[in-house]
């Protein structure tokens, strides 16, 4: 309403009026009236200045601390130089970004100072200590907060705040843009730079979901050519994979694991959706950080996996020859001892890490569904078991490759049976892990498996133990720390232990074994092969060696028929197997396939509905901030309105009140009645005043006008004698100028009148004529006329007799009246011609008009 200096600026002159606002010490008009320029839908086209102004703009925007303004005004300088130069927008983000941090980074140094600057109470004492501040302590007990989370709160998180708007303003006016895409993965990555400098884990978290949400929308809205030229795009592959992968480094600093699990998924998803293979540094940091999510998931199988596949990029399949420069010996040996390591760790009683997962094909599981969707992170289609893992570690030779001192582990756990000193060769293993700082969180799943590796080889030798055997055969373990141990195993459902404790007789009771085929079968094997060589020394020391006997021919015959029917037997059994394979193979395919069609509605479901949320919120934050600006708009214009309201005349007592209380100013409908009453109070005292003035002004004129009376009348008189003067000079030049045209006159007339008998003898010849002409065609006229008269009166007497004749024959042929017809009375005795109307007289004749005389023209309506 008071804002008379609104104006919009051309873009040459709005910097020069910003420069002179901030010398004011105006920096918000200055920022208003660049905001308008950049607003303005005239400038369309980009120019150079604008450039100028939009760095001015976000300077002033990152002082005031006005990040909606900044928003608005990348945007629309979006508009006006994304077709045109995109290299303009992206110096303007850069420089709005690094001012940003560089604001914040002032700030963290600042709250510091200040921090430390609190915290000393007497700069004299002596000794290094210094005592804090009373004050300082009192305000811990209270709050239990620091002085320097005070003035971080007080200093630093307005700053960080503000940073943290910036870079959520530049990823959205960046996304979904290819021209833009270089910035978009630059701010995304220093972003998350920011969140593990200051080690925000919330903030973390949405730029997660953000950046998510951005790859999901660019893939789903895009047309087929877009999403074409994406795919084959080898630059925009890997600038997601480099944001990921920060994202992935900064997830795992910040110990936020879920979040690394789920940028491991997206990075996979791209991987999978450009159908291109990262770079091999790239694909061993990826299997890494796999591997400490595993870990810190307790998932000890896919932790093992991981490391498997971990070793086979960096030693076996990488190819490249800076890997290979880059691997020494140590490491060889330390990457190999973590795979082995990390394979013995798991645990081989629960039911994931076993065999028995066939049993569980043709049921729904959902731990199997979690699995496989696990396995395909690890780039494998069959969900691996401790036998599977074991077996590669044989195959690759693995266990040649790691320290000497763990050589001979893994032929105790898995290979030698000996239960009565498995566990007395673990503690040294142990000392050695603990040494190695990348080893040492495998002791204590160390130390778990080998003593159930110990209880389950017990089990196959005792049946009743003392309490105090057992915990000699597991040093490092108490009966109080084994104990939930086998509660553990035994709840897993393993057959291999199956234990009773007695606590009054403290006793173990090995009792109740299920022995299954496989594991009877692996003992007769094991029987079998360990005595078998003792069984041929014995036959080669008692009986003497025979020579083969002569067998008739019959037998033969015989055996010949035999092996055929066997062989038949033989080949019908597998043709029976192998179309019980078949149907079974068909049977799981069926059931695989019904299952991933449920898996891939279930994802469906799962993606409709976290989008639909995600669209929600994305909503809500909108409206939120919606509200905001309209509030941060409305008290803008309610301070501008203040301010305009404390320049007018008579407003010292809304000074002193806002002194008094501040929230008037936000206060825009008093702010409106004050501004009403000012003006209702200038106006009367504007028509005060021109009322005095007009009074003024009429003694004044009445004043003038009485003294310039006299002045006037004799004014007036001499006017009188000089237009008399004027008159008769004017009167006698007029004279003068009739009398020389009057004699000038006579004298043409003299001159003219010898030539007046030749003119009227002139005229009288041509008048002549013509009146003789005149009479010739009227005399031709009047002939004409009378012989149409004489024509036509004839042909009315002819029509007047013919009607006469016509009436004359109707009267004879109407019959007479009937004689026996009584009289009518005397009313009605008249003819019907007696009923008829009387005429009514006809009007008496116009006298005719008098005869023209002979010769002489008539007009057409009197003849």
């Amino acid at each position: 309403m008071f804002d008379h200096g609104a104006q919009t600026y051309k873009p040459e002159n709005a910097l020069k009026r910003a420069e002179e606002l901030i010398a004011q010490e105006q920096p918000s008009r200055a920022l208003n009236a660049l905001h308008d320029v950049i607003s303005n839908r005239k400038y369309r086209v980009w120019q150079a200045c604008l450039e100028d102004i939009m760095l001015k703009h976000i300077d002033l925007c990152i002082d005031l601390r006005k990040g909606k303004h900044a928003r608005d005004g990348l945007i629309q300088y979006r508009a006006i130089c994304q077709q045109v130069n995109v290299g303009s927008l992206e110096k303007v983000i850069h420089h709005f970004l690094d001012e940003a941090e560089t604001r914040a980074q002032k700030a963290q140094a600042n709250s510091q100072d200040m921090a430390s600057s609190l915290a000393i109470q007497d700069l004299e004492a002596e000794g290094e200590t210094v005592e804090e501040a009373p004050e300082t302590l009192m305000m811990r007990a209270v709050s239990g907060e620091t002085t320097k989370d005070r003035t971080d709160r007080e200093i630093l998180m307005p700053w960080i705040k503000f940073l943290w708007e910036a870079y959520r303003t530049a990823l959205d006016i960046t996304r979904s843009n290819v021209k833009l895409e270089v910035i978009y993965h630059d701010t995304a990555k220093k972003a998350f730079g920011f969140c593990q400098r200051y080690q925000r884990k919330v903030e973390f978290r949405r730029l997660c979901d953000i950046v998510r949400l951005h790859y999901i929308q660019q893939g789903k809205f895009a047309n087929p050519e877009q999403r074409a030229a994406l795919m084959q795009n080898q630059d925009s592959f890997n600038r997601f994979i480099e944001t990921r992968f920060k994202q992935l480094q900064v997830a795992t600093h910040l110990d936020l694991w879920q979040e690394a699990y789920k940028s491991i998924e997206d990075i996979h998803g791209i991987i999978t959706f450009f159908k291109k293979t990262p770079p091999a540094k790239q694909s061993i940091e990826y299997f890494d950080k796999l591997m400490k999510v595993f870990w810190v998931a307790k998932n000890y199988l896919f932790h093992a996996y991981a490391c498997v596949k971990y070793h086979n990029y960096a030693f076996t399949l990488a190819s490249s020859k800076l890997v290979k420069k880059e691997v020494n010996q140590d490491e060889n040996q330390l990457v190999a001892s973590k795979v082995l390591l990390a394979i013995l760790c798991v645990p081989f009683w629960e039911r994931q890490n076993s065999n028995r997962q066939k049993d569980e094909l043709f049921t729904f599981n959902v731990n199997r569904e979690k699995n496989l969707k696990i396995t395909t992170l690890l780039g494998s289609s069959t969900i691996p078991t401790r036998a599977s893992l074991i077996l590669d570690l044989q195959n690759r030779k693995i266990v040649d490759q790691v320290y000497p001192e763990l050589k001979e582990l893994y032929e105790v756990m898995e290979v030698n049976f000996n239960p009565l000193t498995l566990c007395h060769k673990i503690p040294s293993v142990i000392e050695f892990i603990t040494e190695k700082s990348q080893l040492r969180p495998y002791s204590q799943a160390l130390k778990k498996v080998a003593a159930v590796r110990m209880v389950e080889q017990v089990c196959k030798v005792y049946d009743t133990m003392k309490v105090e055997e057992l915990c000699r055969l597991c040093p490092y373990y108490t009966f109080g720390e084994l104990e939930p141990l086998l509660v553990q195993v035994a709840k897993s459902g393993y057959p291999g232990i199956n234990v009773a404790i007695n606590h009054q007789t403290s006793t173990i009771t090995l009792t109740d074994m299920q022995m299954n085929c496989d594991t009877l079968s692996g003992e007769l094997a094991l029987l079998n092969r360990k005595l078998e060589p003792v069984i041929n020394q014995c036959v080669a020391a008692v009986v003497p060696p025979k020579k083969p006997a002569e067998l008739p021919p019959q037998y033969f015959t015989v055996l010949a028929q035999q092996l055929e029917i066997e062989r038949e037997a033989i080949l019908e059994r597998k043709r029976v197997i192998e179309e019980r394979k078949e149907k079974q193979e068909q049977q799981e395919i069926d059931k695989a396939r019904e299952m991933d069609q449920e898996e891939v509605l279930k994802q469906e479901g799962l993606k409709k509905a976290e989008m639909k949320r995600m669209q929600e919120e994305a909503a809500q934050r909108e409206a939120n901030r919606q509200k905001q600006l309209q509030q941060e708009e409305a008290e803008n214009q309610s301070r501008a309105l203040f301010s305009e309201i404390v320049n007018q005349k008579g407003a010292t007592h809304l000074k002193k009140a806002v002194k008094q209380d501040e929230s008037i100013i936000k206060d825009q409908d008093r702010l409106v009645e004050e501004a009403k009453k000012l003006i209702s109070n200038a106006r009367e005292e504007r028509d005060k005043r021109l009322k005095d003035e007009c009074k003024r002004l009429d003694y004044f004129e009445r004043a003038c006008r009485e003294e310039e009376r006299p002045l006037l009348q004799k004014l007036w008189q001499q006017k009188i004698e000089k237009e008399k003067e004027s008159m008769a000079k004017s009167f006698q030049s007029t004279r003068e100028q009739h009398r020389t045209a009057w004699e000038h006159g006579i004298a043409e007339k003299k001159r003219l009148g010898k030539m007046q008998k030749y003119w009227e003898k002139f005229r009288d010849e041509v008048l002549g004529e013509r009146q003789a002409e005149e009479e010739e065609k009227h005399e031709a006229q009047l002939a004409r006329e009378q012989q149409m008269r004489a024509d036509q009166d004839e042909g009315d007497d002819d029509e007047e007799e013919q009607e006469d004749a016509e009436e004359e024959a109707e009267e004879e042929e109407e019959p007479e009246p009937p004689a026996q017809e009584e009289p009518k009375p005397a009313a009605q005795a008249s003819n019907w011609r007696d009923e008829q109307p009387e005429p009514e007289p006809e009007p008496a004749p116009k006298p005719a008009a008098a005869a023209p005389a002979a010769g002489k023209w008539v007009p057409r309506h009197l003849r």
